[in-house]
Protein backbone atom coordinates (compact mmCIF):
# COMPACT_ATOMS: atom_id res chain seq x y z
CA UNK A 1 0.00 0.00 0.00
CA UNK A 2 0.81 3.62 -0.71
CA UNK A 3 0.52 5.96 2.55
CA UNK A 4 -0.56 9.21 1.69
CA UNK A 5 -1.14 10.46 5.23
CA UNK A 6 0.55 9.88 8.70
CA UNK A 7 0.59 11.21 12.18
CA UNK A 8 4.35 10.69 12.41
CA UNK A 9 7.21 12.33 11.41
CA UNK A 10 10.72 10.73 10.72
CA UNK A 11 13.58 12.67 11.11
CA UNK A 12 15.90 11.03 7.75
CA UNK A 13 14.60 10.07 4.28
CA UNK A 14 12.67 6.87 4.77
CA UNK A 15 11.27 4.25 2.74
CA UNK A 16 10.66 0.27 1.62
CA UNK A 17 8.14 -2.17 3.51
CA UNK A 18 6.88 -2.03 6.80
CA UNK A 19 7.53 -5.12 8.25
CA UNK A 20 4.60 -6.16 10.70
CA UNK A 21 6.46 -10.19 11.23
CA UNK A 22 7.94 -11.97 13.22
CA UNK A 23 11.38 -11.96 13.29
CA UNK A 24 12.39 -15.46 12.19
CA UNK A 25 10.36 -14.88 9.18
CA UNK A 26 12.37 -11.27 8.43
CA UNK A 27 15.05 -11.11 6.25
CA UNK A 28 16.31 -8.25 7.79
CA UNK A 29 16.60 -10.12 11.11
CA UNK A 30 19.31 -12.65 9.70
CA UNK A 31 21.05 -10.19 7.62
CA UNK A 32 21.54 -6.71 9.49
CA UNK A 33 22.86 -8.19 13.48
CA UNK A 34 19.61 -9.25 14.31
CA UNK A 35 17.43 -6.39 13.68
CA UNK A 36 14.04 -6.81 15.17
CA UNK A 37 11.18 -5.43 12.96
CA UNK A 38 9.24 -2.87 13.27
CA UNK A 39 6.19 -3.78 15.77
CA UNK A 40 8.73 -6.19 18.04
CA UNK A 41 10.67 -3.29 18.28
CA UNK A 42 8.42 -0.78 19.05
CA UNK A 43 6.62 -3.61 22.15
CA UNK A 44 10.34 -3.90 23.07
CA UNK A 45 10.58 -0.26 23.91
CA UNK A 46 7.37 -0.18 25.75
CA UNK A 47 6.50 2.53 23.00
CA UNK A 48 3.18 1.44 22.28
CA UNK A 49 0.20 1.30 24.30
CA UNK A 50 -0.90 -2.30 24.00
CA UNK A 51 1.78 -4.62 21.89
CA UNK A 52 -1.39 -4.46 18.87
CA UNK A 53 -1.93 -3.43 15.47
CA UNK A 54 -4.64 -3.62 12.72
CA UNK A 55 -5.45 -3.02 9.51
CA UNK A 56 -8.56 -1.96 7.97
CA UNK A 57 -8.44 -2.53 4.12
CA UNK A 58 -11.33 -1.41 1.70
CA UNK A 59 -11.74 -2.20 -1.63
CA UNK A 60 -11.23 1.09 -3.16
CA UNK A 61 -7.68 3.48 -2.25
CA UNK A 62 -8.33 4.09 1.29
CA UNK A 63 -7.61 1.82 4.35
CA UNK A 64 -6.05 2.73 7.83
CA UNK A 65 -3.23 1.31 9.81
CA UNK A 66 -3.39 1.58 13.76
CA UNK A 67 -0.17 0.58 16.04
CA UNK A 68 -0.25 0.53 19.27
CA UNK A 69 -4.67 0.86 19.92
CA UNK A 70 -7.67 0.27 17.88
CA UNK A 71 -8.77 2.65 15.61
CA UNK A 72 -12.13 3.90 17.04
CA UNK A 73 -13.19 5.71 13.78
CA UNK A 74 -12.79 1.67 12.54
CA UNK A 75 -13.70 -0.49 15.22
CA UNK A 76 -17.71 1.08 16.61
CA UNK A 77 -18.31 -1.64 19.06
CA UNK A 78 -15.12 -3.18 20.79
CA UNK A 79 -17.26 -6.04 22.65
CA UNK A 80 -16.98 -7.11 18.40
CA UNK A 81 -12.99 -7.48 18.68
CA UNK A 82 -12.59 -11.42 19.64
CA UNK A 83 -8.98 -12.55 20.12
CA UNK A 84 -7.06 -15.24 18.58
CA UNK A 85 -3.66 -16.73 19.96
CA UNK A 86 -0.87 -16.81 17.86
CA UNK A 87 0.21 -20.51 16.53
CA UNK A 88 3.83 -21.25 17.34
CA UNK A 89 5.62 -23.06 14.83
CA UNK A 90 8.62 -25.56 16.13
CA UNK A 91 12.41 -25.12 15.03
CA UNK A 92 13.06 -25.26 11.44
CA UNK A 93 16.47 -25.59 9.88
CA UNK A 94 19.59 -25.24 12.40
CA UNK A 95 16.91 -23.04 15.20
CA UNK A 96 16.96 -24.74 18.56
CA UNK A 97 13.63 -23.53 19.76
CA UNK A 98 10.13 -22.95 18.70
CA UNK A 99 8.60 -19.84 18.46
CA UNK A 100 6.03 -17.47 16.41
CA UNK A 101 6.96 -17.90 12.41
CA UNK A 102 3.42 -16.69 10.70
CA UNK A 103 0.97 -14.08 11.87
CA UNK A 104 -1.24 -17.78 11.86
CA UNK A 105 -4.74 -18.56 13.87
CA UNK A 106 -6.77 -21.88 14.77
CA UNK A 107 -9.61 -21.33 12.08
CA UNK A 108 -12.78 -23.70 13.74
CA UNK A 109 -15.05 -22.27 11.57
CA UNK A 110 -15.40 -19.32 8.37
CA UNK A 111 -18.36 -17.54 7.35
CA UNK A 112 -19.87 -16.58 3.46
CA UNK A 113 -23.13 -14.10 3.26
CA UNK A 114 -24.40 -15.80 6.78
CA UNK A 115 -23.51 -19.51 6.02
CA UNK A 116 -20.74 -20.73 8.30
CA UNK A 117 -18.84 -23.89 7.07
CA UNK A 118 -16.48 -26.13 8.72
CA UNK A 119 -12.96 -26.68 7.75
CA UNK A 120 -11.80 -30.39 6.52
CA UNK A 121 -7.91 -29.63 7.81
CA UNK A 122 -5.16 -31.38 5.56
CA UNK A 123 -3.11 -31.13 8.38
CA UNK A 124 -5.19 -31.72 11.82
CA UNK A 125 -3.68 -29.92 14.86
CA UNK A 126 -2.01 -32.68 17.64
CA UNK A 127 -4.90 -31.83 19.93
CA UNK A 128 -8.18 -30.94 17.72
CA UNK A 129 -9.31 -30.98 14.14
CA UNK A 130 -8.78 -27.24 13.07
CA UNK A 131 -6.83 -25.71 10.19
CA UNK A 132 -4.30 -23.24 10.53
CA UNK A 133 -4.97 -19.37 8.93
CA UNK A 134 -2.13 -17.71 8.02
CA UNK A 135 -3.15 -14.19 7.71
CA UNK A 136 -0.80 -12.10 5.82
CA UNK A 137 -2.29 -8.56 3.81
CA UNK A 138 0.89 -8.19 2.18
CA UNK A 139 -0.13 -11.07 -0.03
CA UNK A 140 -2.75 -11.09 -3.08
CA UNK A 141 -4.29 -14.85 -2.68
CA UNK A 142 -6.18 -17.14 -0.54
CA UNK A 143 -4.05 -19.65 0.55
CA UNK A 144 -5.17 -22.55 2.60
CA UNK A 145 -5.97 -26.34 2.20
CA UNK A 146 -7.50 -26.75 -1.16
CA UNK A 147 -10.96 -28.21 -0.03
CA UNK A 148 -11.07 -25.38 2.50
CA UNK A 149 -9.95 -22.89 -0.28
CA UNK A 150 -12.43 -24.07 -3.32
CA UNK A 151 -15.55 -24.29 -0.60
CA UNK A 152 -14.84 -20.49 -0.10
CA UNK A 153 -14.28 -19.61 -3.03
CA UNK A 154 -17.39 -21.45 -4.35
CA UNK A 155 -19.61 -19.89 -1.34
CA UNK A 156 -18.41 -16.55 -2.89
CA UNK A 157 -19.47 -16.46 -6.29
CA UNK A 158 -22.24 -18.29 -5.53
CA UNK A 159 -24.09 -15.77 -4.02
Amino acid sequence: GVVTNSNVTMDDQISGVLGLGFPRLSEIYYSTSNATPFLSTLAEHGILDYPVFGLSLTRNSSGTLAVGAIDASIVQNVSNIFWSEVVPFGPLGNETTSGYFYWAIQLKSFAVNGSTFTPIPTYPGPTDNSSIALIDVGTSGIYGPYQDVGLLVHSIFSW
